[in-house]
């Protein structure tokens, strides 16, 4: 079983664990700016849509472009913002940083 302490280091943010984080934050936002949507995503659109869902693990960005496929289009773009998937993924970066840097860590002290 792990202490307290033990856990309060583990979350504790430093320069490394940010740095990590900031990366997975960029690593977002870049393929949000690329169009390369969530392949996780499991939302089947209507006749006539087309959806893109953003965010990783968990989407927290979903476009829906409407009139795609008719003759004369008429465009329309919903964009809706899911603030829970948002602080999810922002968690699970958090998480997956302070973990890459525990396992840097045991294996940098552990060759000395």
């Amino acid at each position: 079983m792990m202490s307290k302490e033990t856990i309060k280091r583990f979350f504790k943010p430093d320069k490394w664990k940010v740095l990590v984080f900031m990366f997975f934050l960029l690593m977002n936002i870049v393929l949000i700016y690329l169009h390369i949507s969530n392949p996780l995503s499991f939302t089947l659109p209507e006749p006539g849509q087309y959806i893109e869902e953003y965010g990783l693990p968990f989407v927290f960005l979903t476009v829906i472009t409407e009139g795609v496929t008719s003759i004369l289009p008429e465009i329309s773009e919903t964009i809706s913002m899911n603030y829970y998937g948002l602080f999810i993924d922002v968690l699970v970066w958090w998480l997956l940083s302070c973990l890459i840097i525990f396992i840097y860590n045991k294996f940098k002290y552990k060759k000395k």
